[in-house]
């Protein structure tokens, strides 16, 4: 699936556990220090309510939601967590990004598609 902006991001469901994984990553400038990666990740953690973010082992950010479905599944509710969820990445990479940590321009056609 893809943001309005283009963001890519999968839906995945881990069955055996109930759970269904709404995920990305965004790519991160291979100049940039990997302390001021790990930085990022710590603020957007402290800073946004819903999914949790991680520097990966290619030092690009993940970003990952994970919502339990244990006693069932709302369509409604799902719908608007995945809609939540790609108007996040959108915020982020508006108002996290004034330094071009956040790098679309390494990959081709500028969007985040891999995870």
């Amino acid at each position: 699936m893809r943001t309005e902006q283009g963001i890519g991001y999968r839906i995945s469901l881990i069955n055996d556990r109930k759970f269904i994984r709404v995920g990305t990553y965004l790519p991160l400038n291979r100049q940039a220090p990997i302390d001021l990666k790990h930085e990022l990740a710590k603020r957007l953690n402290e800073d946004v309510l819903l999914p949790v973010f991680t520097i990966d082992p290619d030092e690009d950010l993940t970003v990952a939601y994970v919502l339990p479905y244990m006693n069932g599944l709302i369509s409604g509710n799902f719908v608007a967590v995945v809609n939540r969820f790609a108007a996040l990445l959108e915020f982020i990479v508006q108002t996290y990004n004034g330094d071009g940590l956040i790098d679309f321009g390494a990959l081709s056609g500028g969007l985040a598609t891999r995870h």
